[in-house]
């Protein structure tokens, strides 16, 4: 919500991804895209340096799980750290949103899509870091993220989050 400007870039702090993926995301606002995601699951992307195994085991399925539990199925990583909104997507979006953790990820993907907005998903190159706060409990554990992944569900169905089409 402070960010200012036509586009608005989030990106993980450790640069598991580079921010040389600017060069690709910018040109497809002109496009007509809202939203660009960065995916680690699609064609053309490529995982330099993996997590360890069960990090990835533990991530595929709960990528499979808010896939099931949010219908987003056209969206093979929601948790990839590098998404870029435009100024109206972002705003709405922003304002909107209740979860300040690993779940935020999803939760500006449903908000985006709910309200409307043109989302593209681009490859991207990614390699871990040492290092990570990821773990199985705590704030920035699965089953926090699991929680939170329920809890979204949740304000969906009670129209929590106060969502008309925008565009």
């Amino acid at each position: 919500m402070e960010s200012k400007g036509e586009l608005r870039l989030f990106l993980d702090a450790d640069g598991s991804t580079s921010i040389n993926h600017l060069d690709t995301f910018i040109p497809e606002f002109a496009k007509g895209f809202d939203v660009v995601i960065g995916s680690r699951d699609i064609e053309g992307a490529y995982v330099q340096v993996h997590q360890p195994k069960w990090r990835e085991v533990f991530g595929d399925g709960g990528n499979w799980l808010i896939r099931i539990v949010l219908g987003l199925w056209s969206y093979p990583d929601t948790q990839c750290g590098f998404k870029m909104l435009n100024a109206k997507a972002a705003e709405a979006v922003a304002s909107r949103m209740v979860v300040d953790r690993f779940g935020f990820d999803f939760e500006l993907i449903i908000l985006a899509k709910k309200l409307g907005f043109k989302i593209k998903q681009m490859p991207v190159r990614w390699l871990n870091e040492e290092g990570s706060t990821v773990g199985l409990t705590g704030p920035n554990g699965f089953f926090q993220v699991l929680l939170d992944l329920y809890k979204t569900r949740l304000r969906l169905w009670g129209g929590k989050y106060n969502i008309q089409k925008i565009k």
